[in-house]
């Protein structure tokens, strides 16, 4: 009897650490795949938390949205030591007059924890980026977007 009573807790704990090793996973993950940026306008206030990283080479393609009913996409490619930055409006108007707005990068400032990465690196960033938007709907319209905060994710 007692030879089966130290079976079962040497069971019990050999599935404890299995599930400890998955949550240690998970939580990794959670703390990982995180952003906080902040764009504010005249007429404009989004927040942008989700972050994906893709790396191959020299060229890292850095995505920031608010997940998959995003409005907007600021999209960074870094190639070398240069820096693109895109912003995007991901959702259209029925309207048959519309037209989207153009974006035109003004100031970027953009700092990475590390020079080069590859895949399953931890990339850190920060960020200021002051963009132009320019729209022709309805009325002609110039504002500044103000984007700055920070990221953090695995390099895929």
């Amino acid at each position: 009897m007692k030879f089966l009573s130290y079976f079962i807790i040497c069971l019990m704990l050999i599935s404890c650490k299995k599930n400890e090793k998955k949550l240690a996973n998970v939580a990794k993950v959670e703390i990982v795949n995180k952003a906080d940026i902040t764009i504010k306008g005249d007429s404009t206030l989004y927040t942008l938390n989700n972050c994906e990283v893709q790396g191959e080479k020299d060229l890292l393609v850095i995505k920031l949205d608010n997940g998959f009913d995003s409005d907007v996409e600021l999209r960074i490619s870094k190639s070398k030591d240069k820096f693109l930055t895109e912003y995007s409006q991901l959702t259209s108007v029925t309207d048959s007059s519309y037209k989207k707005p153009v974006f035109t990068v003004i100031k970027e400032d953009i700092i990475l924890n590390k020079p080069k990465y590859k895949k399953g690196d931890i990339i850190v960033g920060k960020l200021k980026i002051d963009i132009a938007a320019h729209s022709t709907w309805l009325k002609d319209y110039v504002d500044t977007l103000k984007v700055s905060g920070s990221f953090r994710t695995i390099v895929e």
